[in-house]
Parts: C-alpha cells; structure tokens; sequence
C-alpha cells in the first residue's frame, strides 16, 4: 500500500496532467449562434459557419420550413441559431436571429 500510495500515485497523476479535453463535435453546437456565409438560396439552404474548439468550421444550414414559408431571408453576414445538427450530413437545421 505504502508503495503505491507514495510510487504510483504521483506517477499517476503526473502522466494524467497532459491529458487533453475532449474535441467538441458538431453535435454540441446545438443552441449556438452561428453567421451565414453566404447568403440563403429560395429553398432555404446556405452555408454557416460555427466555431468549434477554436476552429471556424462551415456546414449546410437550412432555414426552418416554418420561417422559409413566411418568407425570411437570411443574407450572408446574418446570425443564426442551430436548432437541430445532422452530423452524418454535414449539416443543420436553424433559425435566423436576424429580423
């Protein structure tokens, strides 16, 4: 016991210390605020971008039907907020913050 209390468990810990966080996927950015690249096309649909771990990282937004059949544009340049995120295509459902 003495021996891994006192050689162990500082080596332990001392190799622990260079342990890095866990990378944040796409799939954490649900409820983040995002800027519109480009601007929105007729069907809804421009690209994003969305920072994750320091990195700026651009996806396929598509506006809600909801606001797409009222008429909302999103320019590029426009804030939006991830609603939903399809990870396995590369894209997101959102909402555009900007009025």
């Amino acid at each position: 016991m003495l021996f891994e209390r006192y050689v162990v468990t500082p080596i332990w810990n001392g190799l622990l210390r260079f342990a890095s966080e866990p990378a944040q996927t796409l799939e954490r950015a649900v409820f983040e605020v995002a800027q519109a690249v480009t601007d929105f096309d007729a069907q809804g649909q421009g690209l994003i971008a969305v920072e994750l771990d320091g990195q700026l990282v651009q996806v396929l937004g598509i506006l809600r039907p909801e606001e797409r059949d009222i008429g909302v544009r999103v320019r590029r340049g426009g804030r939006v907020r991830i609603e939903e995120v399809d990870a396995v295509r590369n894209r997101c459902l959102v909402s555009s913050l900007t009025p």
